[in-house]
């Protein structure tokens, strides 16, 4: 694989240049179900998440303006706030801390808004893990790549609240 030659690992914008390419040329020539969208009502994906969203540490609150699907692939919208969900879960229970986890859907738009203490947003790298050795956690850093933000149409943008963290996803909805 072209993008794992020392060149690329040394200099970040020639990787990501590549890897821009490689994500035109899978999208170009594979047609798989991962890459397919459709109308995804967030009420139904917020509902298959019962068994993460009740946890002792976590006082769960989804609200929604509307009920307007989002045009996004189903998998990559369950798997992305099923992540941020454990993420803040994760958080607070090792701070022994009871969190207030909120969703709110409006329109295009999933904000997930917690106060678990948030953490060091500028620390996200591409491809690495800021978890302990052994633990996964490359999803997050993978999410908010710009590559793979177009290939699935939508932006991830994360802030640090001061008590905690909010992601906002934006789905294109062309």
């Amino acid at each position: 694989m072209r993008l794992s030659k020392k060149e690329y690992r040394e200099n970040l914008p020639k990787f990501l240049e590549v890897y821009d390419e490689c994500v035109a040329d899978i999208m170009v020539n594979i047609n798989l179900d991962i890459f397919t969208t459709t109308e995804v009502n967030i009420n139904d994906i917020i509902n298959k998440m019962v068994n993460v969203t009740r946890h002792p540490n976590i006082n769960f609150i989804f609200e929604h303006e509307d009920n307007q699907a989002i045009n996004a692939n189903a998998n990559i919208v369950y798997s992305t706030i099923k992540n941020l969900i454990e993420n803040s879960i994760e958080a607070a229970t090792r701070k022994g801390n009871i969190l207030n986890l909120s969703i709110v859907k409006y329109e295009n738009i999933i904000e997930i808004i917690d106060d678990c203490g948030g953490f060091d947003i500028s620390g996200i790298k591409i491809g690495h893990s800021s978890k302990k050795s052994g633990e996964h956690g490359i999803f997050l850093s993978t999410i908010i790549d710009p590559a793979v933000n177009k290939m699935f149409g939508f932006t991830v943008d994360m802030y640090n609240t001061g008590t905690g963290t909010r992601t906002v996803l934006r789905f294109n909805n062309t």
